[in-house]
Order: C-alpha cells, then sequence, then structure tokens
C-alpha cells in the first residue's frame, strides 16, 4: 500500500499543474487532485498493487495497463475546469465564462426570483448563456411542477419564462450559442413533461422570443454590433388568458435616466380613449412613490398589438 500512496501524490501532482498551464487559478487543483485520487481508487484493484519485488515484465505490464487511463482524466480534468475558449479571446474581450458551482452559488442568494416564472433577468455579459440557462431551468422545473398533466398551460408558461431571460454579449458566436442552449433546454423540459416534441407553432414563438432577448450587442455603449443602433429590448406580458402583449423599449432609456431629469419622470400616459385632455389639465404634477421619491416610468418606442402566444413566430407579427 505505499506504493498506492505514493502514485496518489504523484498524479495529483501531475493533474494538479495541468489547469495551472492554462491560465486557471490555483484552487482548483484541490479538485483535479481529488478526482485523480478517485479514479485511481476505482482504477487500480488490490490484485494490481503487488509487492516491490515483482518480476520486471509484470511490473512493465501493469505500467502500461494504467496509463491510458490517467491520460484520460487528465483531458477530462481540462475539460472540467476550463473557464476559457482562448487565451485570445480572454486578452482581447476579457471573456471567462463561469463555472456551474458559481452560478449556482449565486443564483441560490436570489433563489425565490429564480422560481417566479415571470420575474426578469437579464445578463449584460451573457456569454454562452451559463447564468440564463441555469435561471431558464429553475423556471422550467416550476413549470413542469405545477402544470404537466395540462399541455396548454404547460406551453403558455413555458413561453412566459422564455420571455423573462434577456442577455447581451459582444462575440456572436457566444450569442448563437446562448439560444441554441436556451432553445435544447426547452425541447428536453417539453418532451419530459408532456411526453411529446415540441410543435412548429412553440418553436418559432421561442426562437423569436430568444431572437429578439439574446443580443448580438456592447451592454456599455447599449448598442447592437452589427447596426450600431441602440440596443432595444422586448417587454412580453400575458394578457387574457393565452394573449401576449408585447412593448418594445430602448435599453439606454432605462438605463441612464438620471434622478436630475425630471419631465419625463412620472409623466402620465395618453388617454387610451384618444382625447387627451383630462380632469388634470391645469396641473400635472409628478407621480411620487410612496417615500415621496419621483416615479419613472419608461415610454416604449414600439406598442404591439395583443398576439397568441402559439403565433408569436409568425413573421407578420415579429417584422411589426
Amino acid at each position: 500500500m505505499e506504493a498506492f500512496g505514493t502514485l496518489r501524490r504523484i498524479v495529483g501532482r501531475s493533474i494538479g499543474a495541468l489547469p495551472s498551464s492554462l491560465g486557471i487559478k490555483s484552487a482548483r487543483f484541490r479538485v483535479a487532485a481529488r478526482i485523480g485520487y478517485e479514479c485511481i481508487e476505482r482504477c487500480f484493484t488490490p490484485g494490481l498493487l503487488r509487492q516491490q519485488n515483482e518480476p520486471a515484465a509484470i511490473q512493465a505490464s501493469n505500467r502500461r495497463r494504467f496509463r491510458p487511463n490517467i491520460v484520460t482524466l487528465q483531458k477530462r480534468t481540462v475539460t472540467v475546469n476550463s473557464y476559457i475558449k482562448s487565451k485570445q479571446r480572454v486578452a482581447d474581450h476579457g471573456e471567462v465564462l463561469t463555472g456551474e458551482r458559481e452560478v449556482n452559488a449565486m443564483l441560490d442568494l436570489v433563489a425565490r426570483e429564480t422560481e417566479r416564472i415571470e420575474s426578469r433577468f437579464l445578463e449584460p455579459a451573457c456569454g454562452t448563456g451559463n447564468f440564463l440557462v441555469e435561471i431558464l431551468r429553475r423556471k422550467l422545473a416550476v413549470v413542469s411542477s405545477r402544470y404537466k398533466t395540462n399541455p396548454h398551460e404547460w406551453q403558455r408558461n413555458a413561453v412566459v419564462a422564455t420571455s423573462s431571460i434577456y442577455g447581451i454579449d459582444i462575440l456572436q458566436d457566444n450569442v448563437v450559442e446562448c439560444r441554441v442552449r436556451l432553445r435544447a433546454l426547452i425541447a428536453r423540459f417539453h418532451e419530459d413533461a408532456l411526453n411529446m416534441p415540441v410543435s412548429p407553432p412553440l418553436a418559432a414563438s421561442i426562437r423569436a422570443i430568444l431572437d429578439l432577448n439574446i443580443i448580438w450587442g456592447d451592454a456599455l455603449t447599449l448598442k447592437a454590433v452589427d447596426s450600431g443602433r441602440p440596443i432595444v429590448f422586448s417587454e412580453w406580458s400575458p394578457v387574457n388568458g393565452s394573449l401576449i402583449k408585447r412593448r418594445d423599449f430602448e435599453f439606454h432609456e432605462l438605463v441612464h435616466r438620471r434622478r436630475s431629469d425630471p419631465p419625463s419622470f412620472g409623466k402620465r400616459q395618453r388617454s387610451l380613449f384618444g382625447d387627451d385632455k383630462t380632469l388634470f389639465d391645469d396641473e400635472e404634477p409628478p407621480l411620487v412613490s410612496d417615500s415621496g421619491q419621483a416615479v419613472f416610468i419608461p415610454q416604449p418606442v414600439l406598442d404591439h398589438p395583443l398576439v397568441h402566444f402559439l403565433e408569436i413566430g409568425h413573421e407578420s407579427v415579429r417584422e411589426l
């Protein structure tokens, strides 16, 4: 068993050194070493741990037998601990992906919100969607637990959950991969819960929502990368059962509003009946909260008509 202990230390050191060469934090050494020890315990049976005085031919045979397992483990360890796609992307864009453990630890701080189907989340540097995928996974788990026996309600609430996920990334391939991962997650939950594949109308609606919610843009300039125009987000609100209301807002209007800009704060919207005159025309004080602070009510740049949640993907609807 002395040889076994020595082998554990050697493999632990060799595996632990791999992430360091990739620029990974040294804190991951212990994880790699632990995986190495567990692998040795599984792969090396007591029958193979002979005394040191065995013939050289048997020792050489054992070394050949052990080596593939260690190499396979090294490759797997690099994959598990990979937080970057390439050093060049880190240098050019500061891209470092967030690990699953960190994602869950942070989302657990707002666990109630992640389990509210309609609660909205924005990730301004979403990468390939590690945060957004986990948020949507938690939401869909709630949808399945509540509406597994009702396909129509499951699909409607899955659309609502999907429409609450927003992301921005400056790299186009990340945006594409994020959308693909989210669609694949929905398809998997749909099949597990309802025991059938996603219907074409639902798939089209999901795709249309994600195309509008996961944006190829720059969260610093608040502009789209391809067009250079301001980023526009769509608000999706369920109305009267199966209908969805969509309103478009420019992102910079939501985040760059200053407290010193009183004109738009609390400004009343126009009358639904087309008459701008109201009983309060003489004086129109700004709306205030219970604490006395001015309330900012953002105005949409485009207001869309109501649409059924299975018709969001129609081209005529998307181009409105």
